[in-house]
């Protein structure tokens, strides 16, 4: 396989719009990013999970990253996929004994340039995370696969929002610990300006494109006027879980507790 010249990851979580912004990506021909018949722009996927029947035994932790990086190569020597936390660090064998993970993630970095896709709202992206496992529909105009209606989870988009917020700190300690300054992009942002955001994308690669870049992709955003009513929802059923919760620890402790523990806290003891 040839090496790639330039080489970088779209470091996400799921449903922070990727495929979406991966798409127009590969349609430039120029940025990497090609696509898969499965899971499309996400090349660590089947080379890591159970069931794809791929054999990983006898393999260097970093001979995956290198098929990967050289399979979604386009032919001006740039490439680019994208990859959830997960995907990375099982990509690196973490779990191996005596694996130097701190070592190989430095190696890993001084190679490669990082995207950092994000959303601004965990809960928002947590209640698209909730339908579409619900209705198993991953992709604008697909047909909901489970049938009935969606069902409101307040639990569930709770336990997802915390998920994802623990994700993305582990974004933001992976970039710390190794002195990456990732180009950070957030879906709100981008939805605005797709081809503005191309262009930062190739600035940041120091790559020059040829061609005008297209908005026009099967891939849609599909928030819809149930994430709205949701998202309404979730933010009273929040704020009625904490007024619940402060009346009975103020029933339960008494002021002068209450008192105490805020000096305590204030001087740091």
């Amino acid at each position: 396989m040839t090496q790639p010249q330039v080489r970088y990851l779209i470091c996400t979580t799921p449903r922070s719009g990727s495929s979406y912004l991966c798409d127009l990506i590969s349609q430039t021909e120029q940025l990497g990013m090609r696509p898969m018949e499965r899971q499309r722009y996400e090349r660590l996927k089947p080379l890591t999970a159970e069931g794809w029947g791929v054999d990983t035994r006898g393999r260097e932790p970093l001979e995956l990253l290198e098929q990967a990086f050289a399979e979604s190569a386009t032919s001006n020597g740039v490439a680019g996929f994208k990859v959830m936390w997960h995907q990375l660090r099982q990509s690196l064998r973490v779990d191996e004994p005596g694996s130097d993970v701190l070592a190989l993630e430095r190696q890993v970095c001084r190679q490669t340039r990082f995207i950092w896709l994000r959303r601004r709202s965990q809960e928002r992206q947590a209640i698209s995370l909730i339908k579409a496992i619900q209705s198993d529909v991953w992709r604008h105009g697909a047909v909901h696969k489970r049938g009935g209606a969606w069902v409101y989870d307040f639990p569930g988009i709770a336990s997802r929002s915390r998920g994802l917020r623990r994700q993305d700190a582990s974004w933001q300690a992976f970039f710390e610990r190794n002195a990456v300054d990732p180009l950070v992009l957030y879906y709100e942002d981008y939805l605005q300006d797709v081809a503005g955001t191309l262009v930062r994308i190739s600035e940041r690669l120091g790559v020059e494109l040829s061609a005008p870049v297209s908005a026009a992709s099967s891939y849609q955003p599909q928030s819809d006027a149930i994430n709205e009513e949701w998202f309404e929802r979730y933010e009273r059923d929040s704020r009625s879980v904490l007024r619940s919760c402060l009346a009975v620890c103020g029933a339960v402790v008494s002021p002068r507790w209450w008192a105490s523990s805020w000096r305590r806290m204030r001087l740091g003891r």
